[in-house]
Order: C-alpha cells, then sequence, then structure tokens
C-alpha cells in the first residue's frame, strides 16, 4: 500500500476554485491597523480604582481620623509589546507571516509602523537597570552596538605614506642612529 499523499486529480470537486494558499486573514489595512492599534491598548493591562478606608490618629488632638484612598487593583497585568505577542495577537502562527504582510505593499506603512512603535518600547528601556534584554531585541530590529571604520587612499586604493626626511638639517649623532637601525627607505 502506497502511503504518500498525492494531489488531487484534475476535476476533483474539493479542489474545484481553491487557487491554492490559506485566504489572506487581512484583506484590508484599515482593519489591521485599527487590530495593531487595539494590540497596544491591550499591552496596557486592565485595571480599576477601589476605595478603602484607614484610620489614622491625629498628632495633635490624638483623635481617630477616618479617611478614604483610593488604589489601583490590576485585573490583568500590562505586558510588553514585541513582535511574537503582535502576531498571536493578529491571528498570524508565526512571525514570518507578519513579515510577510510587511512586504505586501498595501500593509507595509502599517507593519513598518507597529514594528518602529515595538522598537520604540525597547529603545526607552535601555536606560533601565538592565538593558541586556533590550539591547538583544534591538540587534534583532538591525541595530549594532559597534562602530566599523574603513579608511581608504585616494580612489578608494591604499593609504600611501611617505616620508622625506631631509638628511642636511641632521646631526651627526642623529645621522648615526638612522645609519645603526638600517638604511633608511626614500
Amino acid at each position: 500500500m502506497n502511503d504518500r499523499i498525492m494531489a488531487a486529480p484534475t476535476g476533483n470537486k474539493f479542489a474545484v476554485g481553491n487557487s491554492g494558499g490559506r485566504p489572506p486573514i487581512y484583506a484590508d489595512a484599515t482593519v489591521l491597523t485599527e487590530k495593531i492599534i487595539e494590540f497596544f491598548e491591550w499591552c496596557k493591562g486592565e485595571s480599576h480604582t477601589e476605595t478603602r478606608t484607614r484610620t489614622k490618629i491625629d498628632k495633635e488632638t490624638k483623635q481617630p481620623i477616618i479617611e478614604d484612598y483610593d488604589i489601583v487593583v490590576w485585573d490583568r497585568l500590562p505586558e510588553q509589546p514585541n513582535i511574537t505577542n503582535l502576531a498571536l495577537f493578529l491571528g498570524f502562527d508565526s512571525r514570518q507571516s507578519f513579515y510577510d504582510y510587511g512586504n505586501i505593499e498595501e500593509f507595509s506603512y502599517t507593519i513598518k509602523r507597529a514594528r518602529l512603535a515595538i522598537e520604540n518600547y525597547y529603545e526607552d528601556h535601555l536606560l533601565g537597570d538592565s538593558a541586556t534584554g533590550a539591547i538583544f531585541a534591538l540587534k534583532n530590529f538591525g541595530w549594532n552596538d559597534k562602530t566599523q571604520l574603513e579608511h581608504s587612499g585616494k580612489d578608494g586604493g591604499p593609504i600611501e605614506h611617505s616620508r622625506k626626511v631631509n638628511y642636511d638639517d641632521l646631526t651627526d649623532e642623529e645621522l648615526e642612529i638612522i645609519i645603526a637601525r638600517g638604511k633608511p627607505t626614500q
């Protein structure tokens, strides 16, 4: 028995009308933009304010004072925006699928702005106590932490060095040192 999977034969009713591939998740850039905005709002977390009561003793009168104060209670903690979270939130099954949408002209601007917003988040975290994770993430965005200088001479060729010594201006002692080191090159 042959266990290989084969393409549907020509005329198969299940293949009719199938142009191949999965249908796109987003057919409109506006819908994608709204969903990305929703993602960044979602990243902020969800909280509510509760009023609590506390009793303090007045320093002068020694009488109890009852006062109310508000506290923020998190229902869902804030989350760090990152490409993987965004891709999952948008319904993609991989980061690559998200990146592929950036290659489609209609979605290119939207995807670039979303990536830039996440990159900005990491950039803001470079000044924190531990910037290692932010540095790693920014390197994945194409940043690097080294400077590479390349020097070249005229028309991109090697740098030429020339040193002309006027032996007439040298003392006898300086001439003897030069002779002891070897014949100078001109």
